[in-house]
């Protein structure tokens, strides 16, 4: 059949010949419990009749059974290419079972050429575990995690560099700000100092003002004295203005009773009648002059700033009165003197 196959391939191309000759195989050379929880499988390299094999099927099943037994699709654990000579074991062949410590396991191997004819071989080998075959998962997950956490670790280490530079920076602007604020501190302080000055003088302004209010309430005081005297001279004044007035009456009456001396008191009444009319300006001028103190005296009760201007229309007033006193007197001594 060999020599046919041949022929044909030097015939036609090898595309369109279908090589139904099985790869020539010696099966499982043996088998090896691992303290991984696994079984490494090893076997010769299978040859061909007509190519090299595609690739090798590896059976396993649970406890020691037959050939029969093992070699079934349900069995099939893994399938390596051709070139490796050795698999390594970790499950059943639903691929969900893993080896368990201390069981008894059986284990095959067949060739399968390019063609998928597989060849028929059965030859088992059995062997015993030593240890689960989990631990390899629960490894390789624990590598899978670690390199996992590695490459997080990298990244976190990454960006807490660019925290460390980020917070490099904001503590330089932070510094910046905290000697702007020392430099407002500063100024505060400053400014604190300032203000206790200030409110030191404030402070003897303000007893200064109170010496000057109490300066003020004595020279009010002083002010209603003086204005009682003043009001005792204006009395005293009047009671002279009415005893002079008595005695102009005195005088006219012995002006009527002379009047037979017309001749030689024709100069005397007149000069009585001008005293009169005098004395009546004079009186007339006084009042006006009351007038004139009574406003004064109200100006100064509803603002004692215009004090000093009242005071000084009071002594205007007083002028003219003592004037009119002098006048007064002058006229009564002409009288007088006509009459002596």
């Amino acid at each position: 059949m060999g020599y046919i196959a041949s022929a044909l391939e030097k015939t036609f191309p090898s595309s369109v010949i279908s090589n139904t000759t099985a790869p020539t195989f010696s099966g499982i050379s043996s088998v090896t419990a691992r303290n991984d929880g696994s079984f490494q499988v090893t076997w010769s390299a299978a040859t061909g009749s007509y190519a090299t094999p595609a690739y090798y099927d590896v059976y396993i099943a649970l406890g020691s059974v037959s050939a029969a037994a093992l070699f079934v699709n349900n069995n099939l654990v893994e399938t390596v290419a051709d070139g490796d000579l050795f698999a390594n074991i970790f499950q059943l062949g639903d691929n969900t079972t893993y080896i368990v410590n201390g069981n008894t396991y059986t284990f095959g191997v067949r060739a399968v050429s390019s063609q998928n004819i597989s060849e028929t071989n059965t030859v088992i080998s059995t062997a015993t575990a030593i240890a689960s075959g989990n631990i390899g998962a629960a490894i390789q997950t624990t590598a899978t995690n670690l390199a996992s956490t590695q490459t997080s670790f990298a990244a976190t280490e990454a960006l807490l560099s660019t925290n460390v530079s980020n917070f490099g920076t904001s503590l330089s602007t932070f510094n910046g700000y905290l000697s702007t604020m020392n430099g407002y501190l500063s100024t505060f302080s400053s400014d604190l100092s300032t203000l206790a000055s200030d409110l030191s003088t404030l402070a003897s302004a303000n007893t200064t003002y109170g010496n000057n209010n109490t300066n003020f309430a004595n020279y009010l005081i002083s002010m209603n004295s003086y204005l009682s005297t003043f009001s005792s001279n204006l009395s005293a004044f009047s009671t002279s203005l009415s005893t002079l007035s008595g005695l102009n009456s005195s005088i006219s009456t012995s002006a009527s009773s002379l009047s037979s001396s017309a001749s030689s008191l024709a100069t005397s009444a007149s000069n009585i009648a001008s005293t009169e009319t005098s004395l009546a300006s004079d009186v007339a001028t006084f009042s006006s002059d009351l007038t004139t103190f009574a406003g004064y005296l109200s100006t100064f009760s509803s603002d004692l700033t215009s004090l000093s201007s009242s005071s000084s229309s009071i002594s205007t007033s007083a002028t003219g009165i003592s004037a009119s006193a002098t006048s007064i007197a002058t006229s009564a001594s002409v009288i007088a003197s006509t009459i002596l």
